[in-house]
Formats: C-alpha cells, sequence, structure tokens
C-alpha cells in the first residue's frame, strides 16, 4: 500500500515514466527466458477437393507466442494453431475413403536456454477414421511431441484407450502439407 500511495504522489509524467520501465522490464525478462524472437504469422487458409484424391481443408491461426515471442515449452503460448479437417480416398479408388479426420494442431516452441536451442513442438487432438490395408482405428486420439499418442476408441483390433504409435500425428502433418499451411 505504501508503493500507491508514493506513487499517487508522483507528477503524472513520472507516474507514466515508471509504468513504461516496468513494461520494458517484464518484456526483456520474457526475452531472457527465451519467450521471443519470433516473427507474428498470418492467418492462413488452404484445401484440396480433387475426387481422385480427397477434400481436406486446413486454416493456421497465429497464437500469442508467434506474436509476442518464441514461447515458452508450453502449449499454452503458440506460435500457431493449425486446424485440419478432410477424407482422403484409398490410392487407386475414386471414392473408397481411407481416412477421415478432424483434428486442432497446437504448434510451440521450447526446450534450449534462454532462446537457444529451441524447437517446434505440437501437441494435437482429433477425432479420426482410418481404414486400410495397415490400420484400422476409429475413435478420438490426443498426443504431443513429447509424450505417446493414445486413442480412446478401437485402434486395430484393440479397444479403449490405447496407443496408436503416431498415427494420428502423421496424418495431421500429410493433410497440413496437402493444405499447404505447414
Amino acid at each position: 500500500m505504501e508503493f500507491f500511495e508514493q506513487f499517487n504522489k508522483k507528477s503524472k509524467g513520472e507516474q507514466f515514466f515508471i509504468i513504461i520501465l516496468l513494461f520494458t522490464a517484464i518484456i526483456g525478462l520474457f526475452c531472457i527466458t527465451g519467450c521471443g524472437g519470433k516473427s507474428c504469422e498470418k492467418p492462413d487458409c488452404g484445401g484440396i477437393d480433387d475426387p481422385a484424391i480427397g477434400k481436406v481443408v486446413g486454416c493456421s491461426i497465429p497464437g500469442c507466442g508467434g506474436c509476442l515471442g518464441n514461447g515458452c515449452n508450453c502449449a499454452c503460448w503458440p506460435q500457431s494453431v493449425k486446424l485440419v479437417g478432410g477424407s482422403i480416398n484409398q490410392s487407386g479408388s475414386g471414392n473408397q475413403e481411407a481416412l477421415k479426420i478432424a483434428a486442432c494442431d497446437t504448434r510451440y516452441y521450447g526446450g534450449g536456454c534462454l532462446g537457444c536451442g529451441q524447437r517446434e513442438k505440437s501437441c494435437y487432438s482429433g477425432c479420426i477414421k482410418a481404414e486400410d490395408k495397415e490400420t484400422n482405428m476409429n475413435g478420438f486420439f490426443y498426443g504431443s511431441s513429447d509424450s505417446d499418442e493414445k486413442i480412446i476408441g478401437c485402434a486395430d483390433g484393440c479397444g479403449g484407450c490405447v496407443a496408436s504409435g503416431g498415427t494420428g500425428a502423421y496424418s495431421i502433418h500429410f493433410l497440413e502439407s496437402y493444405t499447404g499451411i505447414d
């Protein structure tokens, strides 16, 4: 309370100067801890609609980490949030769907020290239905670049909450590359 009493006795110019100093110190602290340095992404959307391949749409939305800094090894400070959805046909078949997916991929930066050596990480979740010669899964999946992926549903004859071997992450990145938002 004494600080605020002393602060109120200062002139408006001095109060403004103190606020600017505090703001600068806080931003400097973010930069020192590695939470600074990347430029802000721009919103980006894309998709394909090809009868031979399938239909896929995706959007990339900048996150607060992308506009204000690198991130702090936390998905709560994302570089971007990528949303993808669609269906891909089995190869050689123009109408039999092999993969249906709707997913959210939160990208952020982490690791390293004081902003050096950080790498892009991912935290993702979504719904998937995949049926082909190698994979048969149907349910909700979640995972991150720091943990194993799990699916709640059925995967290759097993039900419940089981490891999926990264099929969801692979599918998300595959669809992001198709839409051009990767």
